[in-house]
């Protein structure tokens, strides 16, 4: 939601599938909630912030390995 808030006049759509990919790459059992927060700041918000350099104003992150338009 955050995300969202800092980028209000963007459609930003995440597909659940990529909550599952952030909780394995974050190791949450290990590592909590701060790595969870770096990984949306260095995965997600490259992807919104490469999509708005590109004039795209309805994003769509089906996973944090690949992006999809």
């Amino acid at each position: 939601s955050d995300l969202k808030n800092k980028y209000r006049n963007v459609n930003i759509n995440i597909n659940k599938k990529v909550v599952n990919q952030i909780i394995e790459k974050s190791n949450y059992n290990e590592f909590g909630a701060r790595k969870i927060e770096k990984i949306i700041k260095d995965d997600i918000e490259n992807i919104v912030i490469d999509k708005l350099i590109n004039n795209e104003e309805k994003i769509n992150i089906d996973s944090i390995c690949t992006i999809k338009n």
